[in-house]
């Protein structure tokens, strides 16, 4: 685990793609450790002040890196991190400049995606 910014990789997708089985698959694997806070949401800069899902919403936004590294804490040595928070797609053009900024653009980010249709 990184001590600056906690994540190895992170998890982004559509609404209804999967992300919350990925999340707890990824859950499972010894190798690795999520959060059990699915969608983090550090890197998606929300303010509070936007016309979004609710108030809940909101509150569950992790906005200091001193809040997001405790998600982390109970990682044990040689495990991967990992961020599993959908909305990182949707706010990308607020998350994108600040994953650059904390990590690189060589941080794995895996996309879920869906056929609209189905």
């Amino acid at each position: 685990m990184n001590q600056t910014n906690p994540v190895d990789f992170l998890v982004v997708g559509a609404a209804k793609s999967g992300t919350t089985t990925l999340f707890e698959t990824l859950s499972k694997h010894p190798g690795i450790f999520i959060p059990q806070r699915k969608e983090c949401r550090y890197f998606s800069c929300t303010r509070g002040n936007f016309a979004g899902p609710g108030p809940q919403y909101a509150n569950n936004v992790t906005r200091s890196l001193e809040d997001y590294r405790e998600l982390f804490e109970k990682a044990k040595p040689g495990q991967l991190c990992g961020d599993v928070s959908p909305d990182y797609l949707y706010y990308y053009q607020n998350a994108v400049p600040k994953i650059l900024n904390e990590k690189d653009a060589r941080i794995p980010i895996i996309i879920v995606l869906r056929n609209p249709i189905d």
